[in-house]
């Protein structure tokens, strides 16, 4: 779930930056918990009701959430959604091995639509299997580097809002409280036909506790240690396509190229599924003919639109789809209020039952 969730745009700094960073470190901080508890109630459910649904479709699913109208659209605009942060993928390529290695950024993004439309094509999903264990090692590296750049700073120094506007960082909402929803909608939205699988892959209802239950607390715990780093580097970051790259570098000489590995690799294993999950939506696998052509084709739109700017895709796509996916939030909440009142159980215990345990699991 770790390697889904790790993308270019956060492994790179911009995604946590323009989120919660721009805020400010009260207000960023407090935005981060705020959505990531939403992503967590959203993510524990989806891997329940996957697993207690094994015949139904993450289309069928969706449905099942949203009803039969919003729920049709929302199913026609996923795989829309799905390409457009595939093109980010791209993107965040280019910018990483031309900032890091000075290549030219087209390089970058060529590089990846070769592995990973060579990896959807030749069906080597062992492969993104074995690297998708970098998920931790990504997590494990933001832990380092984002405690390093506070404790170099003493801890005495966190940006403020006004700072993070000096160094170049926009919000992608007006309000925090917005950009925290925003977020939220958008990681529930990508990662639901993820999910869905996942949800169906796993054997228990203990076992969907845990790994809901420690894989947003994973993700949440290196986020803000990230979200604490960047702000304390605010001024040597103005500027930086890929922040946490270039941190690595300054903190220790060849650093660096270590964690621009560790993340192109991350970058890798969160495009391939994309692709895939695009182009099994314009043909089924069976017709391996199409199957090829749909993928191919869908690989060179998101080319073109990912010679865009980095950042600006990060700040412009990923809050566009957040308020789609806000719908699909609200829809999957309402469900588990409605299930559990229908049970005779308070909507207070919809939200407080599941941690009632350790790890919680008795959400059902």
């Amino acid at each position: 779930m770790l390697a889904f969730f790790i993308g270019s745009g956060f492994a790179s700094g911009q995604e946590i930056l323009q989120f919660f960073g721009a805020y400010g470190t009260g207000k960023g901080a407090l935005g981060l918990c705020l959505s990531l508890f939403f992503v967590y109630l959203c993510v524990y459910r989806i891997l329940l009701d996957g697993g207690k649904r094994q015949n139904m479709r993450a289309s069928e699913l969706l449905n099942w959430y949203c009803g039969p109208y919003l729920g049709a659209l929302l199913e026609w605009l996923t795989p829309f959604f799905l390409f457009l942060c595939y093109s980010v993928m791209l993107a965040g390529s280019g910018a990483l091995l031309g900032e890091y290695l000075g290549l030219q950024v087209q390089t970058g993004r060529l590089l990846m639509l070769a592995l990973s439309l060579g990896t959807v094509l030749l069906g080597l999903n062992r492969l993104t299997e074995i690297i998708g264990r970098i998920g931790p090692v990504i997590v494990a590296l933001v832990f380092g580097l984002g405690l390093a750049c506070v404790l170099r700073q003493g801890g005495m120094h966190l940006g403020s809002a006004s700072e993070a506007r000096q160094a170049g960082i926009l919000p992608t909402a007006e309000s925090w409280i917005l950009s925290a929803f925003l977020y939220a909608g958008f990681t529930v939205l990508t990662a639901l036909p993820f999910l869905t699988g996942l949800g169906k892959s796993l054997s228990s209802e203990k076992e969907r506790s845990r790994c809901a239950f420690y894989g947003c607390g994973i993700y949440w715990a290196g986020a803000m240690l990230l979200l604490l780093g960047l702000l304390a580097s605010l001024e040597e970051i103005g500027g930086k396509g890929v922040p946490t790259v270039y941190l690595a570098e300054q903190l220790v000489p060849g650093a660096g190229l270590v964690f621009a590995a560790v993340m192109f690799a991350g970058i890798y294993t969160t495009a391939v599924p994309m692709l895939w999950s695009v182009g099994s939506r314009l043909a089924s696998e069976e017709h391996r003919g199409r199957f090829s052509l749909a993928c191919m084709a869908v690989a060179g739109g998101a080319f073109l639109w990912s010679r865009m700017d980095f950042s600006f895709l990060v700040g412009t796509v990923y809050p566009y789809i957040g308020y789609f996916g806000l719908a699909i939030v609200v829809c999957i909440l309402r469900k588990g209020i409605h299930t559990r009142s229908k049970r005779g159980i308070s909507a207070g215990k919809v939200f407080t039952g599941g941690f009632s345990q350790w790890p919680p699991h008795t959400w059902r």
